[in-house]
């Protein structure tokens, strides 16, 4: 039976980016992935995957952590990578009209549980002296440009690139895991079909989107994912917090 070489933890990988991204990563045989989804995806036993189901709508306990890692980390892997990829863009409406369980889930999702995993995984990653050890997370435009309708959406995304900012300064002493988060372009995903049937009146800048879709000008999530793979294994050091794909 071969050793795998790398680990993989991918939280969100049911749809979109995060799915593109387990195909990329499984399609290589030196990688041993964990997956963490809202429902399970992979059917039966597969050597090399384990599948998590797990609610992120709401804070995760440290039991369903310790389950997650229990026995995955392994100082003879040569990675070990985190990528936290689970995002949700919430009703498209502007606040003063959201309804508070919608607030509190997505914000579960884009950034609360975001933290309980990266703080684990760099506690976990403090006994294993010899991998590299990476954490990624995908980040939006959306970060630093303010849309009415998704206010929210924007909201978690900039607070993500600030811990993620935080981190990076503070790993600069620890020196124990590399972090970034990465902006991954416009993607045609199941999000963007979200957001091309919402309306004006809730979401002013839909034209915009509608017109980024009938010009051919979204990316395919498959090629933003073996973007990111390289950027995972191949980049030697990771030199700068937030990235934009388009400088990969």
């Amino acid at each position: 039976m071969q050793i795998k070489k790398n680990l993989f933890i991918l939280i969100g990988a049911s749809r979109g980016l995060g799915e593109a991204l387990y195909e990329e990563i499984s399609s290589r045989n030196d990688n041993y992935i964990v997956l963490v989804n809202r429902k399970k995806t992979v059917s039966g036993h597969i050597h090399g995957i384990k599948e998590i189901k797990c609610d992120l709508s709401k804070p995760i306990s440290y039991k369903k952590l310790s389950d997650i890692f229990s026995g995955i980390f392994q100082c003879s892997y040569d990675s070990m990578t985190l990528v936290c990829n689970a995002s949700v863009l919430g009703p498209i409406d502007f606040v003063g009209t959201l309804d508070p369980a919608s607030i509190e889930a997505l914000w579960n999702v884009n950034i609360v549980n975001h933290v309980l995993f990266i703080n684990e995984f760099i506690r976990q990653s403090k006994k294993c002296v010899g991998p590299k050890k990476r954490i990624l997370a995908i980040s939006s435009g959306a970060a630093v440009s303010p849309h009415g309708g998704i206010a929210l959406y924007c909201a978690t995304k900039a607070a993500l690139e600030m811990l993620v900012r935080t981190i990076f300064e503070e790993q600069k002493t620890e020196q124990c895991v590399e972090i970034a988060t990465i902006r991954p372009g416009i993607m045609d995903t199941d999000m963007q079909k979200h957001i091309r049937s919402a309306s004006s009146e809730s979401f002013h800048d839909v034209g915009i989107y509608r017109k980024l879709k009938i010009d051919k000008k979204l990316l395919p999530p498959a090629f933003v994912a073996k973007k990111l793979y390289e950027f995972l294994l191949v980049q030697k050091q990771w030199e700068s917090p937030v990235i934009d794909i388009s400088t990969l």
